[in-house]
Parts: C-alpha cells; sequence; structure tokens
C-alpha cells in the first residue's frame, strides 16, 4: 500500500497472497500464526510462515531506481522485485521451531535475527535441556538469492519471548524472557539483569538480580505480555502487563554494554497491546484492554554514581577472534570499571499524557438495520 497524491488517500499498490504456498497447505491452522516484519531501511518486507520459513518481498530504493537501466525503468512502475519464499532449512539445517525474527539495522544489505529452539525443553526437563535457544544472525541477499549466516549465538534461556533489534550505535539485539532481559552482540558477548528470583533457576547463565528501590529488596517483575521499545538510541521504555512503564537503563564502557538497569516506575498507562513511536517524543500506545493513549516523551540528561562492580556480569562463550586486536573482552570491561571516573551521565525521561481514544468495551456483535433514506 502506499499514499496517493491524487486520491488523498491510501491504495493498493498490490496484493501477495502465499494461500497456494506449500509451506501453508502443509500446515496446521491452528497452530500456525503469521507475523511481518519490515526493514527499517525499507528494502524489504518478511512474513513468515509455516515449517520454518519466509516470504520475502523486496522493494526498490531510489539508489535502485536511478541505477536501473533506462529500458528496466520504463517497463517497471512497481516499486518492489519479486517475492520469493526463503526456506530457513536451507540456509541451516539447526533452525527449527521459531520463536521471534526482527530486522537489524546497520548493515548493508537487510539483515534478520531469528530465535529458535532446535531443541525443544521444558520447565520439567530443565535438568536434561536448559539454554536451548539460539540466534541467527542472516544476511539477505536479493539479487544472488545467498543467505549466509554471519553471526550465532547459542546456549540462551529456553523461556525467550521475543527480541527487540537495537541501533546501529549499539548492536546486537535484546531478548526478552519472563524472569530477565539480555544483550547479544554479533560476538556472542552476553549482558543481562534478572527481574525477579526465578532467572538464575531456569538458565545457567548467571544474571545480577536487582534490587527495588532504597530498601534493597529483591526486584519481582513479571515480563509476560510485556512490550520493550526504543524512543530513541539512547532511552528504551518497558511496558508491563499491569500498565506501570519503566525505563531499561543501558551503561556503556567504551563500545561495549557493560551493564543493563531496570529504573523504578516512571509513569502508569494503558495495558499495551501496540506501540509506536513518532521522532522520538510522541508514543502511542494502542490497546485491546482500555484507551489508546499518546504520550509524550521528554529526555534530559542527569549525572548519577557508578554502580559497583559486582553488580556486572558479563557470559562470554568460545569465541574464535584475534586476540592481538580484541583481546580479552571480560578484561578489558574490568579494567574500564576500576580506573573509570565514579560518576555517569545517563539519559532521564518523563512520559506525559497528551491524549487519548476512550475504549468503550468489547464489540461481541454488530447489525445493520434500515431507514426510511436506504
Amino acid at each position: 500500500m502506499e499514499w496517493s497524491e491524487q486520491l488523498f488517500d491510501i491504495t493498493t499498490v498490490s496484493i501477495h497472497t502465499y494461500e497456494r504456498a506449500p509451506q501453508v497447505l502443509a500446515a496446521d491452522q491452528g497452530q500456525w500464526r503469521g507475523v511481518l516484519r519490515v526493514d527499517s531501511s525499507s528494502r524489504c518486507a518478511a512474513l513468515s510462515l509455516p515449517k520454518e520459513s519466509f516470504a520475502i518481498l523486496p522493494f526498490h530504493t531510489a539508489a535502485e531506481l536511478e541505477m536501473m537501466d533506462q529500458e528496466r525503468q520504463a517497463g517497471r512502475d512497481i516499486p518492489y522485485s519479486p517475492s520469493f519464499i526463503l526456506d530457513l532449512g536451507e540456509v541451516d539445517q539447526r533452525i527449527k521451531n521459531i520463536i521471534d525474527f526482527t530486522f537489524i539495522p546497520g548493515f548493508n544489505n537487510p539483515t534478520i535475527a531469528v530465535a529458535f529452539q532446535t531443541t525443544q525443553t521444558w520447565t520439567g526437563r530443565l535438568n536434561e535441556h536448559k539454554d536451548t535457544v539460539s540466534v541467527f544472525i542472516i544476511t539477505i541477499d536479493a539479487v544472488t538469492r545467498t543467505y549466509p549466516v554471519i553471526s550465532q549465538m547459542n546456549s540462551l534461556p529456553y523461556d525467550v519471548l521475543y527480541i527487540v533489534p537495537c541501533p546501529a550505535a549499539l548492536g546486537g539485539v535484546l531478548l526478552v524472557t519472563p524472569n530477565a532481559i539480555l544483550h547479544v552482540d554479533q560476538t556472542s558477548r552476553t549482558v543481562g539483569i534478572a527481574v525477579n528470583g526465578w532467572a538464575n533457576r531456569v538458565s545457567a547463565i548467571n544474571l545480577p538480580l536487582q534490587t527495588d528501590g532504597d530498601q534493597g529488596l529483591p526486584l519481582e517483575i513479571k515480563l509476560e505480555g510485556s512490550s520493550l521499545t526504543f524512543l530513541r538510541d539512547d532511552s528504551i521504555a518497558l511496558f508491563l502487563v499491569d500498565g506501570s512503564v519503566r525505563r531499561l537503563l543501558v551503561h556503556m564502557e567504551g563500545r561495549n554494554i557493560s551493564r543493563l538497569e531496570v529504573s523504578s516506575v516512571i509513569a502508569h498507562t494503558t495495558i499495551a497491546s501496540v506501540i509506536s513511536v513518532f521522532n522520538a517524543e510522541r508514543v502511542f500506545v494502542g490497546s485491546t484492554a482500555g484507551p489508546s493513549v499518546l504520550l509524550r516523551a521528554q529526555h534530559s540528561e542527569e549525572v548519577v554514581e557508578k554502580a559497583k562492580l559486582d553488580t556486572v556480569a558479563v557470559v562470554e562463550e568460545e569465541m574464535e577472534l584475534d586476540e592481538d586486536i580484541y583481546g580479552d573482552l571480560a578484561t578489558q570491561a574490568v579494567a574500564a570499571n576500576v580506573a573509570g571516573p565514579e560518576v555517569e551521565t545517563v539519559t532521564v525521561t518523563k512520559l506525559t499524557l497528551r491524549d487519548s481514544l476512550p475504549d468503550h468495551g468489547i464489540i461481541s456483535h454488530m447489525a445493520f438495520g434500515a431507514t426510511m433514506q436506504g
């Protein structure tokens, strides 16, 4: 769909259907739900299909249209290339039971992060199989139809709910589980924070348990039904299922993330079903369980005391890196903490209500009636 200046309305450019695709015909429709994701640079869109596959629709950018031959431009008046189906089993046979996927910014070609479980498990089998989730980062070259796996992260918590792409300045992805939030970068370096006491019981990754407020009590947050979104590159909002809003603070040491921290409650709003951010200052929170609201985000800088080093947890897998170039990442993080200043500058975000759409309850039935005018 696109905006038409002539009609001053949204018009349909094309309709792509995959109802007769082999992956869809062979699937149990009651067990499958399609998810649509669009690349942040508007280079392509991906629709999840059954049997670990994606329907990819490449878009033409302005630069590509300028590079096209004049004859091809004359015969092509649509802003996209033919769609195709990407079978992830052909990319890597280990990709099974996809949990979530998202596009990652900052790459020359469209790049997708896919979270999946090759071996499924549940709470009754954690003694045999615990950290079973992997995240593969796959680059999509729609011209040559090649899809290399440029990075892979393994042994992640089995109960990952969803993943959130980080801006190019941070890199990597955020993984949200019911009990923790983790950041994983392309080198498999993992930094996280536990938001309740269950995180270290269900995963072998040792995460620090944050305290809530000045009383020093352990934080007790449930992340089921939550939504994590970037308001801007250095401001992340965590919307919880009870309507409370907290901030996820990212503390940097050089170009690496040293630790994560969940702030106290900064606002109370509706139960979020969908969140859209406009210009980092307008946040629309759509809800199916209450009124939808438009919030204003105000950002300011404050200087705070640096946290102690014992609140930092860095988990690293074995990496085939050139030590002469990269060195030991954990040693660098510790050295930076010891030698760094005792204070740091953080971004503080305040949310205020600007407008709302009232909720009149769930519509269970509708009927049309005839009038005197027909």
